[in-house]
């Protein structure tokens, strides 16, 4: 009984694979942004690229962006004159996604990140779950 109480928590243990979640680790669903500098005014190209086996749910549209304050994460623009709808699109295994947005001249110069939710599917596309996602910070210049 020992031994299988013991064979059964290391079945668990590596099951979980470290608890990086529902979505695999981050590598699997990479998020990220066309460039690592830009100035006010400039487009800022994102890309959600899915390389699990699964599909996986978004919606780009609703991306926040993030500026960093007093070694915090703070949202510096949330769907500013963008019209989103609450829609959870599919995005098949192997394929990736782009939305871009400009980068409004108010905005004060330093770094940022986009962030946003993706959503684990069942086989009929209903959501399970799910996590939200950010890009590699990147600076903005004036």
């Amino acid at each position: 009984m020992r031994y299988f109480l013991a064979l059964l928590c290391v079945a668990f243990l590596f099951g979980c694979d470290g608890l990086d979640g529902i979505f695999g680790s981050s590598e699997d669903v990479r998020y990220s942004t066309d460039r690592s500098k830009y100035t006010t005014d400039q487009n800022v190209t994102i890309t959600l690229a899915n390389e699990m086996k699964n599909a996986v749910g978004h919606n780009l549209c609703s991306s926040v962006l993030e500026r960093r304050q007093s070694g915090k994460w703070q949202v510096a623009l949330e769907q500013e004159g963008r019209a989103c709808t609450s829609a959870i699109f599919p995005l098949a295994a192997g394929k990736q996604e782009t939305f871009s947005f400009v980068l409004s001249a108010q905005l004060p110069a330093g770094a940022y990140r986009c962030k946003t939710r993706i959503y684990q599917l069942d086989q009929n596309s209903s959501v399970q779950s799910s996590r939200e996602i950010v890009t590699d910070s990147f600076e903005v210049r004036r």
